[in-house]
Order: C-alpha cells, then structure tokens, then sequence
C-alpha cells in the first residue's frame, strides 16, 4: 500500500497497484491510538514480502523478549521467525542490527556502562558493606577523564565464607573476554566441604601478564590475609607471569601447578600409553618411595640415548614439589593434581563473558546469589553429618579395604596386610605410610581397615572441614540484591572512559583454542561412532581435513626419497633401469616415488610381479569408446607422478590382459543383451 495522507490527525492509504481498495483512519481524542474510521473495496492483489516499515529499530522492540529469554539464539532462525509471524522478508543484515539493538536495550550501551561504573561500585558498596571493589583508571592529564584500566570486584559474602569455611587452597585462572573491549577475567576460586567450586574473588585487567597478576594478587592479600594461621596453597596452570607474581606477593606459601596443562606438554615429546601411565602413576605417588619406583619405572621405558633428554629428565627438571602428591604439604587438606573447578567456572559463566563489563558483573552476581541460597536449602536438608561427595568417596575407601587386614601393634598403631605390600597406620597421629590420609584429611582403605579393627566408625575421623556444620558455615553469608540503575543509592559520580580497543586481525573468535590432539567436534558415522582419520588414525576428523603426520601403517603412507624397502614383507621394488621408481605392495598401496630425472607412472597390482603391469580399466559402464584412464596429479617435492586411480578396482576379480581385449567382451555382452531383446 501506499500513503495519500499520513499526517498527525488523518492516515488515508490506498492499494499501491491500483485496485479499489481504500483506508482511513484518525487517532482517538486525548489517547496516542487510532481508530479505523472506514475502508473500501476489497484488497485482491497478492502479498509483497518487502516492507521498508519493519526496520532494525522496529524489529527490535518487537521481539525484544525473545532477545532476552534466548540471547545465543541464530540470526537465521531469526529471519525465518519474521517470515513466519509477520509475513516479512528482512535481509540477514538487517537481522543483525535487530539483535544488536536488542542486546544494547537490555544491556545498556557499551560505553554508557563504563562512564556510570563508579555509580554501579559506589551502589554495590552500599547494598553489600565489607565487599572490596577496587576500580584503577589512567590519566593522560589531570583534567582529562579517566580511561578505564582495571577493576577488582569481589562481595563480602564471598570472602567471609571462604574464610569461614573452605579449606585453606586457592586456584587461580584467567578467561578471554567476547565484549566489544576485549580484556580478560582473572579469578580466585575456593573449594568448600562438598569439593564444589567457591568463587573468592574475579578482576577485569588489560592482559594476562605479571604486572596484572602482581596487582590482582595483592588486592586479594588485602582480603584474606598473608597467612593467617598458616601458608595458602596456589594452584594454577603457569600462566604468564603468575609463578612469579605468587612468589613476591605470597612468598610463604606453597604453589601447585595443575597437572593436565603439564601432561599436555609432557605428550608432546613423549608419546606412548605406558609413559602416560608411568607419569600420572609419579604425579599420583602419596609418599616419597612409590614416587621414586614410578620415576625408575619411566627411566626404563625411555632410556636416555646419547645427549637426547629422555621422560624422566625432561620431568625432573620441574621441581617435585610442585607437581607430585608425594612432596605436597598436608596443611590444606586436598591432594588435588588439577585446577579443574576454575575451568568449570569459566564454562559457568560462559554466557556472561559476551556481555559488557557492568551486565558480566550483574549477571554472575545474581548466579551467586541464587547459589548460595540453593547451597544452604539443600544442605539444611541433608540428613548426614558429612557432605554428600566425601560420604561417596569413604564408602568407596570402604569397599576397597575388605582386602585389607590390620594386626594390632601398639598403642593406636596398626601394621596393615593390602596384597603384596603392607603399611603402617597410627590413628591417633591420622598417618598412614601410603600418605593420602595426611593430604586429604579423609581416611584411606589402609587406614579404614585398622579403624574397623579398632572397633570404630571411620566417620568420626575424616577431617572436620568436610562436616555440613563447616558447609554450613560456608554458605551462612548471603549476597543483597541490586535495584536498576533509576533506583541507584550513588549518582553523579565522575565518568570514566572505556578501555582503548584492541582489534586483533580478522574475524573475533568465540570458541576456545584446542590442543593439538584434542577431539575438535563430534563428526560421527551412521551409528554414533566417533570417526577415525585414514591418514593418522586419531579420532575427530578424516583425511580431508587432517594436518598431523601420516601413520607408517596409513594407505596415504609414501615412503621417504632414498629409504630402502627391501626389507619389508610382500613388497618388491620395481626398477627402471638402475633408477627406483617405487615399491608395489600385496594391499595395493603405493609408495612415495624417489627422485628420478625421468618420471615413470607407478601402477597398482593385486600380485608383486617383475612383468610390465596393465593398467586396471574401470568397467562399470559398458561403452564402445576407449575409457580413459583418471590420473592423479598429486605434487612431490621431486616432480608430479601420474598414478592411475584403482579405488574401485576391488570388484575386478582378475587382470584384464589388454584394452582390445576388454573392447571385445563389452560388445560380446551387449549384443547378447540385443539379442534377448
């Protein structure tokens, strides 16, 4: 349609092709509505898909809700949306600017955020007292405003219940942030009585670098102490510049390195099941003895060769006591090897990492409220008197120690019978000589055997930091909640500018980086198996998209130029001249041509002989013209060999012994299929 009139008190539209069909309309008095006052004729022409009315702005406030319950939703399944509930084709651009003004409505604007952030801390002191909320801008001049550099945030109920209830460890991790500004989150996370993820801290810095570890780490001593009572133990996966950052700011304190990132760069020199064995079998080790057997164990599979480092060298140059059990100190009561609670963290509020820096801090903020009030209710209810998860792993210490016998020896010390080795367990002191009572505070299957024996409920002697009074203690402190920002306690407070952005090249990525042998998606066959590449036959991917070496036993497999295959079973090399052109074997596979200054094709045959080969033809399709043969024209690095394509040569039971021969079997067949006829 088409407006004759569209002014403030009369719309009057007409059919935009012609036909008789009429509107008019005028707004009701003192209301913003109109009111149809007539309409003529009857609109018989067909609809138009295109209409310059349903623009970005208009789309945005209409389906605002959806933007809101379904943030991640598709721009595709949008446009597919407004075809079907309004009848309007909309380009995929223009469903793009729909979502970002959605997203900026419910959001805030990008840089609006960063000029009101003094607001929102200064509104967050107020409704949590004792938070500790720590904003650091740079100036370029003092009358200039402020550019924001970093900002440290953490409640007072996060802090007040690590220090009232979670042992004394603290695992340290940083994330990528997806806002428009970049940046990255640096965390403090706390394990409570249940081993459950309890956040401490977080701070949004420029980088992950030593001189932002140094200042995060500082306002994080403010909050718990240097010791206070005793040493912190860290545990982080060595990123850049915190080993050094923990060893100036808590020099007292022990520091763990997380062992999967160890292991990811153990396997890329040293590959095998059996190293991988002997290395978490080192990392495992309770006590100094099995640690010391595992590293003899490893000395033996890879034996050092010449001024190669081997296995056991490259681990002893970590000191043990930051990767081994064996040399870990017993005061934190957890023989944790991985810092895998800051990775299940950074997943939990993988949502919010897209946000802008004041909605991230809302959003994961509300989540913690909403949890420790889930955590509470859910404990109050427990029955038991240990948590959940650490009742699980002493029943499962329970079952394991039916093969166990305790013989009495004196006082409360027991000499404990476990297969072929036998341990010392003293249950007053809570010592056993595997170590993993002292390390976790929970008793062992050793251990339990001797407190049977000693007539006595292992309950009673697992450490009390797993108690649900402890988890309780935890999760007593609740987090107030945040009116918007019209019912704000603290405006006018002065602006600060956002952050400089830093656009890297090419397109934002949003997915995390893979190892190098990580499964990197769920390609499957027909009956849900994870497929397997012909080339190296690591599982993820097919030969397609393959980029790792080929496997020797790999149909792709060619051998090097000059390498001798005179010693391999089935296999014959095929000569021109004084020239090695080849090796042909029984499978069928081909192997790298060597150099040569005239290139000679390599044929495929099913039996090794010394005669000239006939190339296979294939016959699928009875024809009277000459087949051509398909040639591969794959690139070496010495010159292009053409080889015959033979993938479907399997259904050829035998040679064929030359082309005219072929020629005359294929009229043969089809004269007597003629004839038939």
């Amino acid at each position: 349609m088409k407006y004759k009139k569209n002014e403030r008190a009369k719309v009057i539209a007409m059919c935009k092709k012609g036909c008789s069909w009429k509107i008019r309309a005028s707004p009701i008095q003192n209301e913003s509505t109109f009111q149809i006052k007539s309409i003529k004729g009857v609109h018989v022409c067909g609809r138009e898909y295109s209409n310059h009315h349903a623009n970005a702005r208009y789309l945005s406030k209409k389906y605002l809700d959806r933007f809101r319950d379904e943030p991640s939703s598709s721009i595709e399944g949008f446009v597919m949306t407004v075809r079907r509930e309004i009848m309007v084709d909309i380009s995929m651009r223009q469903a793009y600017r729909a979502k970002r003004l959605a997203r900026e409505a419910l959001q805030g604007d990008d840089i609006r955020q960063y000029n009101v952030i003094r607001d929102y801390a200064a509104t967050l002191l107020i409704r949590n007292p004792g938070s500790h909320i720590v904003l650091q801008v740079t100036r370029l001049d003092e009358n200039e405003v402020g550019i924001f550099e970093r900002m440290y945030w953490s409640l007072s109920a996060m802090k007040n219940g690590f220090l009232a209830g979670c042992r004394r460890i603290i695992g340290l991790d940083g994330c990528f942030l997806k806002s428009p500004f970049g940046g990255q989150l640096l965390t403090a996370m706390g394990r409570d009585g249940n081993d459950n993820m309890f956040p401490i801290a977080m701070a949004v810095v420029e980088a992950e670098r030593y001189d932002s570890w140094k200042w995060f780490l500082m306002e994080l001593k403010i909050e718990v102490g240097a010791e206070n009572g005793a040493p912190w133990t860290f545990i982080s996966d060595r990123q850049k510049g915190l080993v050094s950052a923990i060893d100036d700011v808590f020099p007292e304190s022990e520091h763990r390195y997380c062992l999967r990132h160890i292991y990811q760069n153990f396997k890329q020199k040293f590959k095998g099941k059996e190293l991988k064995e002997y290395f978490w079998a080192a990392a495992s080790a309770g006590n100094i003895r099995d640690f010391k057997i595992a590293m003899a164990e490893l000395e033996r599979a890879d034996p050092k060769v010449g001024e190669a480092m081997n296995a056991a060298g490259w681990l002893n140059r970590i000191p043990a006591h930051l990767w081994s059990r064996s040399h870990f100190s017993s005061s934190c009561k957890s023989d944790i090897l991985v810092n895998n609670l800051n990775e299940s963290f950074n997943s939990y509020i993988l949502p919010a990492r897209e946000f802008t820096i004041i909605s991230m801090f809302e959003w994961i903020r509300r989540k913690l409220m909403q949890r420790l009030n889930v955590k509470r209710e859910g404990m109050q209810q427990y029955e038991g008197n240990l948590c959940p998860n650490i009742q699980e792993r002493l029943e499962r210490n329970k079952l394991n120690s039916r093969f166990c016998i305790a013989h009495y020896s004196r006082d409360a010390e027991y000499e404990v019978d476990c297969g072929t080795r036998v341990y010392v367990v003293d249950i007053s002191r809570r010592t056993c000589t595997c170590g993993s009572w002292q390390l976790s505070g929970i008793p062992c299957s050793h251990s339990i055997a001797a407190i049977q024996r000693d007539k006595s409920e292992p309950e009673h002697y697992v450490d009390p930091c797993y108690s649900k009074e402890a988890y309780l203690s935890t999760y007593n402190y609740t987090i107030a909640a945040m009116p918007s920002e019209d019912y704000c306690d603290s405006k006018g407070a002065e602006k600060v500018n956002p952050p400089k952005i830093r656009k890297q090249p090419g397109r934002p990525k949003k997915v995390r980086r893979r190892e190098a042998d990580e499964v990197r998606g769920t390609t499957s066959t027909r009956k849900g198996l994870v497929v397997h590449c012909k080339k190296c036959f690591r599982p993820g991917h097919n030969s397609r998209t393959c980029k790792f070496p080929i496997h020797p036993k790999s149909k792709f497999y060619k051998v090097p130029a000059g390498a001798s295959d005179a010693g391999n079973a089935g296999e014959d090399v095929v000569n021109a001249g004084n020239t090695s052109i080849g090796s042909v074997s029984q499978q069928g596979s081909v192997s790298q041509p060597c150099e040569t200054s005239a290139a000679k094709p390599v044929f495929e045959t099913r039996r090794p002989t010394d005669e000239p080969v006939e190339p296979v033809l294939d016959t699928r399709r009875p024809t009277d013209e000459p087949v051509e043969p398909v040639l591969d024209t794959t690139r070496t690095a010495s010159a292009v060999e053409p080889i015959l394509d033979t993938r479907r040569s399997t259904r050829v039971r035998k040679l064929v012994p030359t082309v005219a021969s072929v020629l005359e079997n294929l009229r043969a067949k089809k004269a007597k299929r003629v004839s038939r006829m």
